[in-house]
């Protein structure tokens, strides 16, 4: 039997934050709650796949309706910009819907949680936001893929991957240096893996 979403609320106040558990309860209630599908996407997507807990928001992908609103605000949730926040814990819990619609190619991963069937964006088309936002080269962007790159390397479509970046590199002039940030990535993680032999 299913958790009510009040009860994976619970679990999820309970679970140490930042933890995969935190994200995972956290997530699964606020989709439990809304009327269609959500998608988690962003920094917690990032740590159900590396299993490494980090301080973030929750980022979910999908629509919210009128009818959204108010079982959201009678679930305790208070509704401010495109955030949400469940204030039961000093940090709070923060869920961001940024988007109603995922801009990935893949079709999102299914996770079981408490009895409640989560959607988590799939590894690669994470992994194409995060070298997309590397492209800017700052030590935050290059971290974040770098982490999810190690973690997950032997999940990855790298072939997949490449084929993609030197697609968005044709498509978008502001991601000329695409392919160059994967060979990057790539040789970084290659030499991490060396070490560890």
């Amino acid at each position: 039997m299913a958790l009510s979403p009040a009860e994976l609320l619970e679990r999820a106040r309970k679970a140490t934050f930042g933890s995969p558990e935190w994200i995972l309860y956290s997530a699964a209630a606020f989709d439990a709650l809304v009327e269609h599908p959500m998608i988690l996407v962003g920094g917690g997507a990032q740590v159900v796949h590396t299993e490494q807990s980090r301080p973030t928001d929750v980022d979910m992908v999908g629509r919210i309706t009128p009818r959204d609103l108010q079982v959201l605000e009678e679930a305790g949730f208070e509704r401010r910009g495109r955030h949400w926040l469940h204030a039961w814990t000093w940090e709070g819990l923060l869920v961001e819907v940024p988007d109603s619609v995922l801009m990935g190619e893949d079709p999102p991963e299914l996770v079981e949680v408490g009895g409640h069937e989560l959607r988590v964006i799939s590894v690669d088309d994470l992994m194409m936001d995060r070298l997309v936002q590397a492209t800017d080269r700052t030590d935050i962007t290059r971290d974040e893929v770098l982490s999810l790159a190690e973690a997950t390397y032997e999940r990855v479509n790298w072939d997949r991957i490449r084929e993609r970046c030197m697609t968005k590199r044709t498509e978008d002039l502001g991601l000329h240096i695409l392919p160059e940030v994967l060979d990057e990535v790539l040789a970084d993680v290659a030499t991490t893996r060396k070490r560890r032999r």
